[in-house]
């Protein structure tokens, strides 16, 4: 069953798209321990039939790899990580689910399946949302799942403003630049499933890619997917050799406003105010900032307390508590 329709993806391929090249597209989460953050995995299909996702289910679950980083790492500003949590993204358990169903149903899915592009250009327009509030039920055929119904105005509000916050996008990847990228970024590829494994690997076969899944880590190709593999996890080894479509796509997300803002305690904000008032400067100069620059300006641009700092130093300028220009 599974999903990858590769006729939909070679007519949705545009000489447009982004492709990895001498420079490419930046995010955040990259250069990290992906193995440590993928999700928990979810079987793409219920009681009564394959929910035919692939091509959203693997760049969904590389976005929550992604996000699991920034959320458990605490990389996230404070108010795009108070969000997440507000609006449910983040669960219980400090894991960031997302709904495939939301861009399974916007992105076009059919009972063939859809093209790789279609799932990562509705991430990119529409957003993603929490699983909690568009999930798949085991009692659900396929057209329960895909019901456009089930999509409300509330629900493709929320998605606009998660890609206000976090910009989504993707560049292509030729097979080539496969194996340095995985140094530092994981993918979304294509390939058949499944062969049998012998001795845990998936040896090659010939047969045309019909389902997406991701590669996150080497030797090739270690891969997450939406099946069970025999030791009852996601992850399967496949032969260094197996018959893969000749390009991939990368999951990009940044932040707006992404430099980190540090919640100061009340004692971090009490050194400052004593560096800006009490201490004497070194050169004898009467001017308060003379003294100390680098650490004032430094720890007043990284703190969210900074307008605050600043009005307060204004009044002490206004009131001639503070000599100097």
């Amino acid at each position: 069953m599974y999903g990858l329709d590769l006729q939909k993806e070679a007519e949705q391929v545009s000489n447009k798209d982004w492709i990895l090249g001498a420079v490419s597209v930046k995010g955040i989460a990259e250069n990290i321990d992906f193995k440590t953050y993928l999700p928990a995995g979810e079987i793409q299909r219920t009681s009564k039939s394959d929910t035919m996702d692939c091509a959203t289910r693997s760049p969904m679950n590389i976005l929550e790899t992604k996000l699991n980083y920034l959320v458990k790492n605490s990389v996230l500003s404070t108010d795009n990580h108070q969000w997440l949590v507000e609006h449910e993204y983040v669960g219980e358990d400090g894991t960031v689910e997302l709904s495939d169903a939301f861009t399974a149903i916007l992105s076009g899915t059919t009972t063939s399946g859809n093209s790789l592009k279609a799932p990562l250009e509705s991430m990119r327009k529409d957003g993603v949302i929490p699983k909690k509030l568009l999930p798949m039920e085991s009692w659900m055929s396929w057209y329960d799942y895909h019901k456009k119904s089930r999509i409300t105005p509330l629900m493709k509000e929320l998605g606009k403003e998660f890609i206000k916050r976090f910009p989504i996008n993707y560049e292509k990847v030729m097979k080539g630049d496969f194996f340095n990228v995985i140094k530092w970024d994981i993918l979304n590829i294509a390939g058949y499933a499944w062969t049998s494994p012998r001795n845990g690997i998936y040896p090659r076969t010939t047969q045309a890619p019909n389902h997406a899944f991701v590669y996150f880590e080497i030797p090739a190709y270690q891969i997450f997917d939406n099946y069970l593999d025999t030791d009852g996890d996601f992850i399967k080894h496949l032969a260094s050799d197996y018959n893969l479509l000749h390009y991939a796509y990368r999951v990009i997300i940044n932040e707006v406003g992404s430099s980190k803002k540090k919640d100061m305690t009340k004692e971090e904000l009490r050194g400052i105010y004593q560096e800006l008032l009490m201490r004497e400067p070194d050169d004898g100069s009467k001017d308060y900032l003379n003294f100390d620059r680098k650490f004032v300006v430094e720890r007043i641009m990284l703190s969210k307390e900074r307008q605050s700092i600043e009005s307060l130093i204004g009044f002490f300028r206004k009131f001639g508590f503070l000599k100097g220009k």
